[in-house]
């Protein structure tokens, strides 16, 4: 990814203009794309993008003829078999960052999403990538989980360790991105813990997947006496062209080079929960 450049796209210095920053990078690749004849191939791309972007029209980013499921067959989307026999290892790199009291923060969307404020502080997470970036200082710190993720042909954005205390409630939502598909594995998942994706609910097992359009109406739970954890990243949709994944990829990532270059947010590996025991 780092081979694109920002200095090609006229784009706004202010980190409070991201939206005019969005569209320039899209903008941009369209043109970019059409400039090498792609234009045939782009038309499931410019509906989506259109609607995205058109005043009321759609809130996420949906390609016409994208197959639309609430739960997704875990074993449709990534590679199940090989994720869960790495369970062990994965578990055991939660818990020695954990032991280290490294890395983990507040979960944090800004204010149109969950932030410290409306989660209450209890949706905390350890970034090992965002907005398609790896975060190389916290990867460092769990290479087999690392691994395990590279090895995914088609993982998409994001992956992080997700940790929701308990008691904690994240009332019902939506995502925005209808172009991937979200998986849970479960790590330590003490009983009363639930998911609820439509009108389903299911409960997290350890060492298993669970798979899910996060652009349908979804709410996690945490009954218990104790925090839960997952091992949470996106991966594309199976539906999707590799044209237009690469694009979407390059559009994901250029925004997110944009927002860290005007300090939007704070690094991802510089824990605001290092030195404290924060979970139970």
């Amino acid at each position: 990814m780092r081979s694109f450049d920002l200095s090609k796209i006229k784009l706004p210095t202010a980190a409070d203009d991201h939206q005019i920053a969005e569209r320039a990078i899209y903008d941009h690749l369209l043109a970019e794309a059409k400039a090498h004849g792609d234009e045939t191939r782009l038309s499931r791309l410019e509906h989506g993008f259109r609607e995205y972007y058109r005043e009321g029209g759609d809130e996420e980013l949906h390609l016409p003829g994208l197959n639309r499921r609430t739960w997704w067959d875990a074993r449709d989307v990534v590679d199940v078999r090989r994720l869960e026999a790495s369970y062990r290892d994965i578990r055991d790199e939660l818990e020695q960052v954990l032991g280290q009291r490294v890395g983990f923060k507040h979960y944090d969307e800004g204010p149109l999403g969950f932030n410290p404020q409306n989660a209450g502080k209890g949706w905390n997470a350890f970034y090992l990538r965002w907005d398609c970036e790896d975060v190389e200082r916290n990867q460092a710190r769990c290479p087999r989980t690392s691994a395990c993720l590279r090895a995914l042909p088609n993982l998409a954005t994001a992956a992080f360790f997700s940790a929701l205390s308990a008691g904690t409630h994240l009332p019902a939502h939506t995502g925005s991105m209808g172009v991937v598909v979200t998986v849970h594995m479960g790590l330590v998942v003490p009983e009363g813990c639930s998911l609820r994706v439509g009108n389903e609910t299911r409960s997290w097992q350890e060492g298993k997947c669970l798979a899910f359009q996060d652009t349908s109406e979804h709410e996690a739970r945490n009954a218990s006496s104790r925090t839960r954890f997952n091992l949470m990243f996106d991966v594309w949709h199976p539906d999707l062209t590799p044209l237009e994944r690469t694009f979407i990829e390059r559009w994901t990532w250029l925004y997110g080079e944009w927002a860290r270059q005007n300090d939007e947010s704070e690094r991802l590996d510089q824990g605001e929960l290092d030195g404290v025991q924060w979970w139970t």
